[in-house]
């Protein structure tokens, strides 16, 4: 077993998990303002993890360590390292080994697997706190790149009543359904797929929180499927991105209504502009 040393990643732990979803590696651990990596040695010759791994060293401004490390209890040591997430008293999210506390308004199990969504990055948090600003009571939620569906969980215990969740990665599928299951949610429909299977029309609210280049591709399709009026919340994206996005947004038929940021990243909010 293989351990990659990352000084300084911690910040960039749920990026970090989202490029590396699609490889069979044994986990990821944040040790302080470090991560590390933790994967067989013939993954390092894989050349679509190679790939991969140089978008992650393009995050990153320290040099990284490879070192030999014995096997270990890898579920003790992944869910070892998930602490519960607090959004003020509004949003607890938590994994099902911790107890619960009736003190938040609401509280959100995450199953910490290898999926994009649970909270510890400041796009998840900043999604989850726009959504707090709005009403979702009897609305149509598109949630799109839905990683552990921590949005789509959000947006049924906020009042929706009919969400689609997509992801093109099996593994964030088949997790974003479990944790679904995990919080009793009645109106989730996951998906397995990508914008292909945007043809449903009505939405009231579509969440996507991916990366820059998908949603700039993706941005005619939301306005395709999105109500007039509707809202559209966006993150995955960093502050020198801001011009790119909104230039988009609105060529599409969106108006830009917020935006917020937290180390670096971005979230913004647009309405759909009426046709």
């Amino acid at each position: 077993m293989k351990k990659i040393h990352l000084p300084g990643a911690a910040a960039f732990f749920e990026v970090i998990a989202f490029v590396l979803e699609a490889f069979d590696i044994a986990g990821i651990a944040a040790e302080g303002e470090d991560l590390d990596i933790f994967l067989e040695e013939e993954m390092l010759e894989d050349k679509n993890f190679s790939a991969s791994f140089r978008e992650i060293e393009k995050l990153l401004d320290k040099p990284h360590c490879i070192e030999e490390v014995p096997d270990q209890n890898w579920n003790f040591l992944w869910e070892s390292n998930f602490e519960p997430i607090t959004l003020g008293r509004e949003i607890r999210i938590r994994a099902g080994f911790h107890q619960p506390d009736p003190h938040f308004t609401h509280e959100i199990i995450i199953n910490p697997m290898m999926s994009f969504g649970t909270g510890h990055h400041a796009t998840t948090r900043q999604m989850l706190s726009a959504m707090l600003r709005h009403s979702f009571e009897e609305k149509k939620v598109l949630d799109m790149g839905c990683g552990t569906g921590i949005l789509s969980v959000m947006a049924e215990k906020l009042g929706a009543t009919e969400i689609d969740a997509i992801d093109h990665d099996p593994h964030s599928f088949e997790n974003a359904k479990e944790n679904a299951r995990l919080n009793r949610c009645k109106h989730i429909r996951t998906y397995l797929g990508d914008d292909k299977l945007l043809t449903n029309k009505g939405y009231d609210y579509i969440l996507a929180n991916i990366n820059r280049e998908v949603i700039l591709k993706q941005l005619p399709l939301y306005r395709s499927v999105i109500n007039d009026g509707g809202t559209l919340i966006t993150s995955g994206y960093l502050r020198s991105d801001r011009n790119i996005i909104r230039k988009a947004a609105t060529k599409a038929g969106f108006e830009f209504v917020r935006q917020t940021e937290e180390s670096d990243w971005l979230m913004t909010e647009f309405k759909a502009t009426c046709r």
